[in-house]
């Protein structure tokens, strides 16, 4: 799957991604561990964008009854 990321709407869930206000289905903040929403703020972008990417694909794959 390829993802296509517009800078605009990626800048802000990077900057400020309120992990604290995920929603509760398919929501790419449930599937980032809670080691690297500590450190989220120390990494650099491209690590925000791999862990983004990571996180989404997972959320998206999630399958509900």
């Amino acid at each position: 799957m390829i993802f296509q990321l517009r800078d605009d709407v990626l800048s802000a869930e990077l900057e400020n991604p309120e992990f604290e206000n995920a929603g509760r289905v398919h929501d790419w903040r449930n599937h980032v561990p809670e080691e690297v929403k500590e450190q989220w703020d120390q990494l650099s972008v491209d690590a925000r964008k791999v862990a983004y990417l990571t996180a989404y694909h997972e959320a998206e794959e999630e399958e509900w009854d």
